[in-house]
């Protein structure tokens, strides 16, 4: 893992750490949930995602396009303020059905996964006209 100790989120809460090599998140990361609203960890070599992101409780974005990960913890489901979700280019082969706990999900882009269905919850994320789902 790269060793990049100079992070934190910016003064409107959004913290880009791509291109960095890592296979896995910084525990680091996770010290800034109190005002972390913007995650950007795409173009990594994540594998997976830590149960442990279910403490960065206001994130309104997550970017975790163009990794490795196989899965997606069921723990996102308790990021209730959650507005974009973008996994895309990884290798997903299935989804947490407890998406469907993301209420305020906008957007969520799962295009370029392995993904063989989608669970049919995630329709029902957003009461919004504006809800959109990528996918391959």
């Amino acid at each position: 893992m790269e060793d990049y100790e100079d992070y934190e989120p910016d003064n409107e809460g959004s913290l880009e750490l791509r291109y960095l090599g890592w296979s896995s998140l910084e525990p680091r990361v996770l010290q800034f949930a109190h005002r972390l609203l913007r995650l950007d960890v795409s173009f990594n070599q994540l594998i997976s995602l830590p149960r442990e992101i279910s403490s960065l409780a206001i994130l309104t974005e997550l970017d975790t396009s163009c990794n490795k990960l196989q899965s997606l913890p069921s723990e996102l489901s308790s990021l209730s303020w959650l507005r974009i979700l973008k996994a895309n280019g990884n290798q997903l082969t299935t989804l947490p059905q407890s998406l469907d706990q993301l209420k305020k999900l906008e957007e969520i882009n799962i295009s370029e996964n392995l993904l063989t269905s989608i669970p049919q919850e995630i329709a029902g994320c957003s009461s919004e006209p504006t809800n959109s789902v990528a996918s391959e």
